[in-house]
């Protein structure tokens, strides 16, 4: 049976818009068309934390301005990158304002830190209802490389030699993030984009020692990053640390410190000194970091927290 032309999957992007006028749910084969691209612009720049997020937020503003949108001012595809990259600025400056809030927050009196804490068990219990819910559905792959989820099979097959990694890696960050209407520079951002990678490699996926070994050899390799010596972490653990920096905002960087463990080859913690103006104007120090205290194989399905009475 053919489907009617006027079926949201025959129609192309401005139809679709055209028609969501009307029929609302005609909107969703645009997102099902194009949520993966978007998402991965996104993701290119703040992260896969924050992407879902901020891409489904894209989609949102763009149904609610759709009787908006002019043809005649671009493709479909093209508005919706502008919208991205709006949140993208938008999201930078609450960013930005959280930073500096934090650096004029007074230290808590033992009153508001016992509140802080009521608070956080509150928090704490809805998560763990709501992962009572998921119980039993878990559907694990095996983490997410290059901002696209892969399967323990692919994990697997990652290449152990270094120049044929990067080849791999390479060929996938055009892959996933490369699109005329991104405007992004692949080939100028690739070094941050190989970064960005290979620590998600390292931290996040179950890859093997020498896939692990080849991801700090190409780290090693990139321009800007360098040798930071013996580092203690958070936990009191000594590793040798790799130091970079990213731009937050024009004028305004974060040093990051990525702390290995020498003899296993495995990350020990990632220590950020955040940089934002203060009240007075003058950049202030906000130190975060995150640890990792196990890393490795297990063959226990992963549960949720056991319940709180």
């Amino acid at each position: 049976m053919t489907a009617p032309p006027d079926s949201p999957g025959r129609l192309d992007d401005t139809a679709l818009i055209e028609q969501s006028r009307h029929r609302p749910e005609s909107f969703a084969t645009l997102y099902d068309r194009h949520f993966g691209d978007i998402y991965r612009y996104v993701a290119a720049r703040i992260g896969p934390q924050a992407a879902d997020d901020l891409a489904s937020e894209t989609f949102l503003v763009a149904f609610r301005k759709r009787d908006g949108f002019d043809p005649e001012r671009g493709a479909v595809r093209r508005w919706l990158y502008g919208i991205a990259t709006n949140l993208l600025a938008d999201h930078r400056r609450s960013e930005t304002r959280r930073l500096e809030a934090l650096a004029r927050v007074p230290v808590a009196s033992p009153a508001e830190s016992e509140h802080a804490d009521r608070v956080a068990a509150r928090v704490t219990a809805a998560g763990e209802r709501t992962a009572e819910r998921l119980r039993g559905r878990w559907k694990g792959t095996a983490g997410d490389l290059i901002w696209d989820s892969i399967t323990w099979q692919e994990a697997r097959a990652i290449p152990g030699d270094p120049g044929r990694l990067r080849t791999y890696l390479e060929r996938h960050v055009r892959r996933q993030v490369a699109h005329p209407d991104s405007g992004m520079d692949v080939e100028k951002e690739m070094p941050r984009l190989l970064r960005a990678v290979c620590i998600r490699m390292i931290t996040g996926l179950p890859v093997s020692p020498e896939a692990r070994a080849s991801a700090y050899r190409i780290l090693a390799s990139l321009p800007g990053i360098r040798a930071g010596g013996e580092t203690t972490d958070p936990l009191g653990r000594r590793g040798q640390a790799l130091v970079y920096r990213e731009e937050a905002e024009p004028g305004l960087f974060t040093e990051i410190r990525f702390v290995v463990d020498p003899g296993t080859g495995l990350p020990l913690a990632e220590m950020r000194m955040n940089v934002a103006k203060g009240a007075d104007g003058r950049p202030v120090e906000l130190p975060s970091s995150t640890s990792y205290q196990v890393i490795g194989w297990t063959d226990e399905r992963p549960e949720p927290p056991a319940r709180r009475d």
